[in-house]
Order: structure tokens, then C-alpha cells, then sequence
């Protein structure tokens, strides 16, 4: 039975094997306890359920994926942040079912953030992550 914990680890996995000098948490971002430059937070915003048969439902859970970078000139700062984005990004596009754990995954929106919280030393971008699995519901 996949529960909603398992999607998000195996989001977390994916990234996390694939950029090993990244931190990934799951997590709301905390720039000050923030221990590396570029962290990257992965967090559940809301999910809808499908009847799918009648053991199953077929369920949709989006998640929020932060890219926050701190500690250098706004230039490397903005680099660091859109090269890390856009690596992500061809990462979950490539692999839509997150190593065969769900259905399908898909990107829907980002942001771009030129300083967090007023604070001009850290910059983050954030994406929106739509996961597609099926839900048991009888064990």
C-alpha cells in the first residue's frame, strides 16, 4: 500500500540520488537552521481522491518543492538556483513514475524568489509537483 509518506521519499530518493551534494528534507524551509548553500525542501500542500476499483482509489497529491540558496552575491546565487531548477526539473521529466513507485508525476507551475522573507542574501525558486498514484485502501 502506498501512503502519502512513501510519495514524498520517493521524490526526496530521486532527487537526492541523482544530486548527492544537495540536501533534500521534507521539510518547510528554514534558511536559518540551513546548513548548506542550496537546500531543497519538499513539502504536501493538498491532495484530491478517484474511485479507481473497489480496493483502490486513485489519488492525487501535490506537492510544493522549494530550491532555496543562501551565503553568496546575488548573481551566484541566481545561477545556483536555475541551474539547480532546471536540473530538477529534466530529472522528474525524465522519470515521470519517481523509479516506478507512482503513475505519474508532473511539474505545473514554479516561482522565482529574488530574496526570501527580506532577507537579500538568499534567493529560492519553488515548484509545483502534481503525483498521481493509487491508493489502497483494503490490506
Amino acid at each position: 500500500m502506498i501512503k502519502a509518506l512513501d510519495v514524498m521519499k520517493a521524490v526526496q530518493k530521486v532527487i537526492k540520488d541523482r544530486y548527492p551534494r544537495y540536501e533534500v528534507k521534507l521539510d518547510f524551509p528554514d534558511l536559518d537552521r540551513q546548513k548548506t548553500k542550496t537546500t531543497i525542501y519538499i513539502q504536501t500542500d493538498n491532495g484530491e481522491l478517484g474511485n479507481l476499483t473497489t480496493s483502490s482509489d486513485q489519488c492525487t497529491m501535490n506537492l510544493t518543492v522549494y530550491i532555496a540558496t543562501k551565503g553568496d552575491s546575488s548573481d551566484v546565487m541566481s545561477e545556483r538556483v536555475w541551474d539547480c531548477f532546471e536540473s530538477i526539473y529534466a530529472l522528474l521529466r525524465g522519470n515521470p513514475s519517481l523509479d516506478g513507485v507512482v503513475a505519474d508525476s508532473m511539474i505545473t507551475d514554479f516561482d522565482y524568489y529574488p530574496s526570501i522573507m527580506d532577507n537579500v542574501s538568499s534567493q529560492a525558486v519553488t515548484f509545483s509537483l502534481s503525483v498521481v498514484y493509487e491508493k489502497d485502501f483494503i490490506d
